[in-house]
């Protein structure tokens, strides 16, 4: 399979998501995820998270994805929200994304 291992990991401690934040952004029926992520350290690292966070159906946007401080900010289409991934019944957006960034490493 894929390699899908980030190029750096941070000093070796394992990255975690911090600080999920929802808030509404002016565009109708379009709502802002704000994540710090620890462990993008490049510009790599930004655009692995950036692809697999873009890759969610219910993702309209990824406009920033930060190695400097961490900051990921997601625009979601809750409407277009899949029922559920395999195993994630009734998960929400957050959840959905958190794993999305975990499965490639951070």
């Amino acid at each position: 399979g894929e390699d899908v291992t980030p190029c750096c990991q941070a000093g070796g401690r394992a990255p975690t998501l911090q600080e999920n934040v929802v808030v509404p952004i002016p565009e109708e029926g379009v709502q802002r995820l704000r994540l710090r992520v620890t462990g993008m350290t490049c510009s790599s690292c930004e655009q692995t998270v950036k692809a697999a966070v873009e890759a969610l159906p219910f993702v309209r946007a990824v406009p920033r994805a930060c190695a400097f401080d961490g900051e990921v900010l997601v625009d979601l289409c809750p409407d277009a929200l899949p029922r559920a991934l395999p195993g994630a019944s009734g998960a929400e957006p957050v959840d959905l994304v958190r794993h999305a960034v975990e499965e490639v490493g951070f």
